[in-house]
Formats: structure tokens, C-alpha cells, sequence
């Protein structure tokens, strides 16, 4: 016997459509459920602490992806009266190998999820166990990068129902250098200084040569600025939060103007002064963002919120535009605090190769985090692509001296009230009896 099930995407702590990467090395808790449609790489440092189950549809590697090493088996799962258990094997130890196309024989799968079963309270469960991918409801063959793509119009009509741009309530859009919003498709004038597009706005040294391949090759603009479609959400009130979902793109065509060829634009987005929300909100783009200071902190106003995007980068209250430059870190004096999801892309490990960052790096940073800064975050994690436009290969610490994170999950999506705007769903056919905690 068997059911379908549909999960919100922000009920995980931790949601990969490709490999998870989680290698800290300082302490590193995760509160909330984890779970990847593809392969778990762990390797804490000095101690990484899964709190909750975690649902592996690959194989659990006890190791380093970009390298095949380890730094010491200091990593825990939860047992269910709340005391830990060391996670000493993986796949390796019941006949697998790294190739995730060979698997070991059901005798092997077996034995490991016994081993799941009486020492890890079968907390961590993976393909041996049963588990299966988790994936949207879109059509076969569309990648969910489409979730982030503008709206064409002629969309089937189950990818057109969870594609943000095409249930957006109000569009900021670039064209050009032309910027216009419009509302149901019509224009729409807000309150000066609610949108902004500034040209050559500010240096990321990380994606200073990252737009080979993407239309946007490398030292674009002569110094690889930013051109920032800035969103100033303190200029927001109530009624143009229009339904709760923003959508944020660029078009480098504007044949009416003298703009910048395609390969000379390198469009993001950045959102600030967005510590009080006015009602649920959810930004997304199909471009890079990044969030300026604290986001959605105001005591007893917390609101469901969601950021989506190619990829997101967390700059602190201290940042400024003129601070950063190639080797040059701006200095974060303070800590900063986000609350709310995160669908974006990341940067993966080549196996055997170049590190990617991992989850640890999933929101990037750009600036020196001294004397312990926190940078705290209260939410849900989830990647279900590749970054595009942001893909460089994360080297550390050239550009980044990393804070302490204190990372947390927000419980209060666990309600389905509390989701924000657009939340996408995961979904699968269930034995009936395979108890999960979803």
C-alpha cells in the first residue's frame, strides 16, 4: 500500500536537490530535518551536530568531497532521548564506493541499516533505507531552475502554478538600463527611493572573473562591478506588498536606449533596510542577491519570508560600497541577523578536486568577520541548483575571513500558516508504514 505526499520545501532545515556538502570546520549545530535527492558528505571539524533525522535518497560519506580525506570522525546524530551517537561508518564500511551509480548487494544495504536501526535510533536513513528523492511537481525533464526563470506565458500549466515570476504580485525589472515595475502587468509608480538601478555600484571579489560561459564574461565593466537593481524595503508600505511575492529580473536589451551590450552588464540584485517586514514577503530572482544587513528582526513582527535567487550573499550592517575592492576586505565590527528561507544555488565540489564551499559557505560572505562576529540566521536552507551567473569556485579565505554562525531552524514553518508566500513543495510516493517526522 502506498501514498502521495507533498512536503513545503522550507519544513527541512536543510533541503539539496544535488549533493550535500557539510564540512566545518568550528563547531557547526543543525536543528531541523536534513535531507538530499542525491549524496551526504560530512566532515566536522571539531564537531558538526545533526539534531534531527536525516533522509540521504545517495550514500553517507564520512569524508571531504573535494579532496577524499577526512579531518577526524567528529561527527553526531540525535538519538530520540536526547543523548548523541558518534557517526563512525558510512557506505564504505558495507561495501560502497564513491561511484553513485554502483551500489552494494542488499545483504551490504542491509547490514547498514541495521547499523542505522540500533545505533543511530535510525536517524539517519539513506538509499540502504529506502529513501527515495523528494522532487517538485513540474514536468518531467524541466530543471527547477525554471522556478526562478521569468514567466513566458506559455508555461505547462504545473510548472506556470509554482513559478515565482509567474505569481508575482509586483515585477522590478531592468531594460537595460531602464527601470520599470509593474503591477498585474501594469506600471505602477512606488515611493522614491523604493527601487533603484545603479551601474558599477560595488565590487564582489569572489565573481570578479566568474561570467565566463553565461553570457557575462569575466572583468565585465572594466572592473567587474555590481549593476544593482537595489530594493529599499523600508520605502515599502503595506499595500505594495501586493500579494507577498516580488520577482526581480534584467533584460540587457533595450533597443530604445544606448545601454550596454548583454556581456558588459553584470545585473544583480540587493535588498535593504528590510528589518520590519509589513506582511509576509518573499523576493526572488533568477539573478544573484544580496541581503544588506539585518533582514526581518523587529521583535514581536516577525513575518514568513522567503529569499530566492541564483545565488545569495550576506553582507553585514557595516558593509560599504567603497570598502570593497580585489583583496580588499571591508571590516563587519557587528553581528547581523537574518530571518527567513533560503532557495538559492551553490557551488559544488568537484570530486577529488576543488572544494565548493559547502553548506557551510551556502550563503556567501565578502567581508572580515573579526573578533568573533556572529552572523545569526533563523530559517530553512534549500538548494535545487547549480548558481549560474555567481559560479566561481569558492577559495578560502581570499576574499572572506568567515564569522561564527549560528545557524538555526525556524520552527514556526512547521506550521503551514507560517510558510512564506510561494512556498514550493517536494513530493513522493510513500509505503505506507515507513514512519517519517515530516
Amino acid at each position: 500500500d502506498a501514498r502521495a505526499q507533498a512536503i513545503p520545501i522550507f519544513q527541512f532545515a536543510v533541503f539539496y536537490d544535488e549533493d550535500l556538502e557539510i564540512s566545518p570546520g568550528p563547531h557547526m549545530d543543525i536543528r531541523g530535518r536534513i535531507h538530499t535527492n542525491a549524496e551526504l558528505w560530512v566532515d566536522g571539524g571539531t564537531g558538526l551536530y545533526m539534531h534531527d533525522v536525516v533522509t540521504v535518497a545517495g550514500d553517507l560519506h564520512l569524508e571531504f568531497k573535494g579532496s577524499g580525506s577526512s579531518d577526524g570522525l567528529e561527527n553526531f546524530i540525535g538519538l530520540n532521548d536526547g543523548s548523541w551517537a558518534d557517526v563512525l561508518v558510512d557506505t564504505h564500511n558495507f561495501g560502497g564506493d564513491h561511484d553513485p551509480n554502483t551500489f552494494p548487494s542488499e545483504a551490504q544495504d542491509q547490514a547498514f541499516d541495521d547499523h542505522s536501526k540500533a545505533t543511530w535510533d535510525h536517524n539517519i536513513q539513506t538509499r540502504a533505507s529506502g529513501v527515495e528523492p523528494l522532487r517538485l511537481p513540474i514536468p518531467e525533464g524541466v530543471e527547477p531552475y525554471e522556478l526562478v526563470e521569468p514567466c513566458s506565458g506559455s508555461e505547462d500549466a504545473s510548472l506556470a502554478a509554482i513559478k515565482y515570476a509567474c505569481n508575482a504580485g509586483l515585477t522590478i525589472r531592468v531594460r537595460g538600463t531602464e527601470l520599470e515595475v509593474l503591477a498585474g502587468g501594469a506600471p505602477i509608480v512606488l515611493n522614491p527611493g523604493a527601487v533603484a538601478f545603479d551601474v558599477n555600484k560595488f565590487f564582489d571579489d569572489r565573481e570578479q572573473s566568474s561570467n565566463s560561459g553565461n553570457g557575462q564574461p569575466s572583468a565585465t565593466n572594466g572592473n567587474s562591478d555590481r549593476d544593482v537593481i537595489e530594493v529599499n524595503l523600508l520605502m515599502f508600505p503595506t499595500p505594495d506588498y501586493q500579494n507577498g511575492i516580488f520577482y526581480v529580473t534584467a533584460d540587457p536589451t533595450n533597443p530604445g536606449g544606448p545601454d550596454a551590450a548583454a556581456d558588459e552588464r553584470q545585473y544583480v540584485v540587493r535588498i535593504r533596510n528590510g528589518m520590519e517586514l509589513q506582511r509576509p514577503l518573499t523576493i526572488a530572482t533568477n539573478l544573484p542577491m544580496y541581503v544588506q544587513g539585518d533582514y526581518n528582526t523587529i521583535l514581536g513582527n516577525w513575518q514568513p519570508s522567503s529569499l530566492v535567487a541564483d545565488a545569495l550573499t550576506i553582507l553585514s550592517n557595516d558593509w560599504l560600497d567603497g570598502a570593497a575592492g580585489e583583496d580588499a576586505r571591508p571590516n563587519a565590527s557587528v553581528n547581523t541577523t537574518i530571518k527567513a528561507a533560503v532557495l538559492a544555488g551553490h557551488t559544488p565540489s568537484d570530486l577529488g578536486g576543488q572544494g565548493g564551499g559547502q553548506f557551510e559557505n551556502f550563503p556567501r560572505f565578502l567581508e572580515t568577520f573579526g573578533g568573533g562576529r556572529t552572523v545569526a540566521f533563523t530559517g530553512s536552507f534549500a538548494s535545487l541548483w547549480f548558481a549560474q551567473y555567481t559560479n566561481s569556485q569558492w577559495a578560502c579565505c581570499n576574499y572572506y575571513d568567515p564569522p561564527v554562525r549560528d545557524w538555526n531552524f525556524e520552527d514556526r514553518f512547521l506550521d503551514p500558516e507560517n510558510l512564506p508566500p510561494g512556498t514550493p513543495t517536494v513530493g513522493q510516493v510513500l509505503r505506507m508504514g515507513f514512519a517519517r517526522r515530516y
